[in-house]
Order: structure tokens, then sequence, then C-alpha cells
């Protein structure tokens, strides 16, 4: 069993040594919120994939979207809002949001799926059917991009980390007072 090394005193200007020290934990602190950044992107981008894939298999009801206004307060994309029917006429819905486009008559056809994640705080939002197909793809490809990116990132703390145990390695023992 080998014992740990000696602490060793170095030597040379106490400013340098200062401010090396002040740049290491720089560099550090912020590894480190990269890291918990991406982190929580990727739990947040996963819960809502696994939300859009338990509510896939939940009843959606057809029918169609009749634009009423649309609200341009600098946000881009506009919030189209508007009434909604379903084909059977069985669910009426006086004020949605439309996740889509209306055609040019200020109609679209829609799926409404009242256990959807965007439905569970404030104003129904229904979907055009291309819009419904596609979101279920998109959060997963957004984790993907968000994890290569987490990898990169840890890849790169490892390999500061390993210059650094090279450079201490091949370093000369600095003086001991």
């Amino acid at each position: 069993m080998t014992s740990p090394p000696a602490r060793r005193r170095l030597t040379g200007d106490p400013e340098r040594l200062a401010a090396e020290s002040i740049e290491r934990a720089k560099n550090k602190f912020h590894i480190v919120v990269t890291l918990v950044v991406l982190a929580a992107l990727v739990v947040l981008t996963i819960s809502v994939a696994v939300s859009d894939v338990l509510t896939a298999r939940e009843p959606s009801h057809p029918g169609t979207f009749t634009l009423t206004y649309v609200d341009r307060a600098g946000r881009e994309p506009d919030t189209v809002y508007g009434y909604w029917v379903s084909d059977d006429g069985s669910v009426r819905l006086p004020e949605v949001i439309l996740d889509g486009a209306v055609n040019a008559s200020g109609e679209a056809a829609t799926l409404y799926r009242p256990t959807d994640l965007l439905n569970s705080v404030g104003v129904p939002t229904v979907r055009t059917e291309s819009r419904a197909e596609n979101r279920s793809v998109l959060p997963w490809i957004g984790c993907a991009a968000i994890a290569v990116a987490s990898f990169i990132a840890f890849r790169v703390v490892c390999g500061m980390r390993r210059e650094k145990r090279e450079a201490a390695a091949s370093a000369p023992p600095p003086e001991q007072v």
C-alpha cells in the first residue's frame, strides 16, 4: 500500500500563484455549471418526451379549428386562438390555442387530446394532424443533441484533468522551503 504524496510548498511569485489558483477555480466552476445545466436540460427533455409517448396512446378527438383572433404580443410565432368542434359534434371548446397553421379560410383539421401535457394548464391546445404526428419525435431529437453536448463537455473535463496530471508528472519537483 502506498502512502499519499507529501504536500509540498510551492515557491514563486505569490501573485502569479494566486492568479493561477483563481483561474483554476473559475474553470472548475464553469465546467460544473455547464454540466448541471446540460443535465437539467436532458431531464426536462426526457420528461417531455415520455409525456408525449404516454399521451400518444390516449384517445384523441378529430375536429375542426376555426380562427377567431391572433395574439401578436411581440412573440414569435404569434398565438392563434379560435374555437374547436369535434367531427361528431360531441365536444365543443369555445377557446383553444392552435399548434399549427390555418388554411386561407381560417380553418384547420386538428386533433384534441384532453390528457395532453399542454392541456394541463390554462387554455386547451389543439394540433394540426401533421404537428400531432411529428411532435413525439422532436423531444427525442432534442434529448439526443443535449446528450451529445453533455458527452463532449464531459470529455473536455476529462481531457483537462488528464493534461493537468501529465503536466504535474513531467514537471520537475518544486523547491521545498
